[in-house]
């Protein structure tokens, strides 16, 4: 049986805390890898692991190695690190922390695990105008979400459980709208950096399978999230499954691997 790891704890640390009527200060985890996790109180150590309850009083572990215990004691001792104030199910970031360092260039990671298998995508530009051209096609015959139609999503519900997830991802301009499909949501965001595309993609993971879990696995089957960086040339754009959410939050699926493997060019 797979000991729980960090992405998937902090699915649970949300998903319930946005269930929780009464207000609730998190403690937040930071781990060496540069992610971090919402617990409920600061972890003990027990036989080399650290033991956390998260917020619902459910207990679980990890290596007390992975645990980076510089800056979590000093995030939480001198200030309020990145906890959420969640009051009559609305969540508040009260501060935010500092990004976690660079990961390697996502070219390098790109040309050492799958070199010449893609290719640059041309520019694509958004519009102020509600109404967009045609729908078209990327170069290896995907639609482009690009120029899919912005529409609101059928149900308003789904996107208030994603839009506290990106607080800390690094992403701007964050926005929700009709898929392709009737259950799937389209995200869209503009990603200044290599490390808040993977973040990205990570925060819109853990919506989908929370959203899921809220609403029943019928309220929405995928989500189809496509990102610009800052001049609006492509950063990606992907399909994620519930079977891909829950590979990414486990730590059996690699983000930048995920990258290599699923984005539509």
């Amino acid at each position: 049986m797979r000991t729980p790891r960090p992405f998937s704890l902090l699915l649970a640390g949300l998903l319930l805390a946005a269930v929780t009527a009464a207000p609730l200060a998190a403690y937040t985890i930071y781990l060496k890898d540069g992610t971090q996790m919402v617990a409920k109180e600061k972890y003990r150590i027990e036989n080399g692991r650290a033991i956390i309850t998260l917020p619902s009083g459910t207990q679980t572990f990890l290596d007390a190695s992975e645990i980076d215990v510089p800056r979590t004691e000093q995030a939480n001792r001198t200030n309020l690190g990145t906890a959420v104030l969640v009051d009559g199910g609305q969540a508040t970031e009260l501060s935010r922390a500092t990004p976690p360092p660079p990961k390697p260039q996502l070219s390098d990671l790109i040309a050492a695990r799958q070199a010449g298998q893609l290719r640059e995508l041309p520019e694509q530009r958004r519009t102020a105008q509600p109404a967009r051209a045609p729908v078209s096609v990327t170069a290896a015959g995907y639609k482009d979400l690009l120029t899919f139609p912005r529409t609101p999503y059928g149900d308003p519900a789904i996107p208030v459980v994603f839009s506290p997830l990106f607080h800390n991802t690094g992403a701007d301009g964050v926005q929700f709208f009709q898929g392709t499909t009737a259950k799937r949501l389209l995200v869209e965001a503009i990603t200044p950096s290599e490390a808040s595309v993977f973040r990205t993609l990570l925060a819109t993971a853990t919506g989908l399978l929370a959203a899921r879990e809220k609403h029943g696995a019928g309220a929405l089957e995928a989500v189809e999230l496509v990102m610009t960086t800052p001049q609006r040339s492509r950063a990606g754009q992907f399909l994620i499954t519930p079977d891909d959410a829950a590979g990414l939050l486990g730590r059996q699926l690699d983000v930048s691997d995920y990258y290599v493997r699923n984005v539509q060019f």
